[in-house]
């Protein structure tokens, strides 16, 4: 089955596809992949059901359970997401993990805001916690109590910590290339700034408590953060690659 969208260009593709209310409301299983325009790129997204409705107040996508989506500068999944087309809020529900650029963003739910179909902010709510990998032992890491991160051009710019913030990251010999310490910091607010994919500064709003280990005399055990965890990006990406092979889409 496939289902155009002229409004927005949309196409849903699906094994199976119930219409109703004059085509109004769908529901579709089964091989599912939706993709939607978004500016000069495409979201990719598929889930074990997807629900569609056109109502006056504005459209309303919902994709339900496991649900898998992906963009040029996007990828992530969770367990139920919601999509208003006229707010242009992006709602990812139930242990929701995102990848941007080198970074893994987790919450305990994420909003995503867009702009003319360009991300503008994403909110983290709860138990948030943002990490990149140094090497396969070593990860820079960042939690807070909330989060909300700030776009350009749908590249991530800024990411603001707001309550209980804690930072680890590692402080490299740029002549080398290789990390020489870690800074281990505590602020309940801070500011990071974000240029070429990479961490640049992070600006503290209080006194931070600081200390800096030399990596050599450093267990890499003890620099995980509550709540530390590394997902397979991969995964995510195989599996929207794997319904894009289905149905020919290169």
């Amino acid at each position: 089955v496939q289902i155009t969208n002229l409004e927005n260009n949309s196409i849903l593709r699906a094994d199976t596809s119930y219409l109703f209310n004059e085509m109004n409301h769908s529901i579709s299983y089964g091989n599912t992949l939706l993709s939607m325009p978004l500016n000069e790129d495409t979201l990719y997204l598929t889930a074990d059901t997807l629900l569609q409705q056109k109502k006056t107040e504005g459209n309303l996508l919902e994709a339900y359970p496991k649900a898998n989506f992906k963009s040029i500068n996007m990828v992530g999944f969770c367990d139920s997401l919601s999509y208003s087309e006229k707010e242009e809020n992006l709602f990812l529900n139930k242990t929701p993990v995102i990848w941007l650029d080198e970074f893994q963003l987790t919450s305990d739910s994420i909003r995503i805001l867009l702009q003319k179909d360009l991300i503008k902010m994403a909110f983290l709510n709860n138990n948030s916690f943002i990490t990149s990998e140094v090497d396969s032992n070593s990860f820079n890491q960042i939690s807070g109590e909330n989060m909300i991160a700030y776009f350009d051009e749908n590249k991530l710019s800024n990411i603001k910590v707001l309550g209980n913030g804690e930072s680890i990251y590692y402080v490299e010999d740029e002549k080398k290339s290789e990390a020489v310490g870690v800074n281990k910091i505590i602020c309940s607010n801070m500011n990071i700034i974000i240029k070429r994919r990479q961490i640049e500064n992070i600006n503290f709003y209080k006194e931070p408590d600081a200390i800096l280990y030399p990596i050599n005399k450093t267990n890499l055990n003890d620099l995980l953060l509550k709540g530390f965890t590394w997902r397979n990006k991969s995964h995510i990406e195989n599996i929207i690659q794997g319904k894009m092979d289905k149905y020919h889409l290169f």
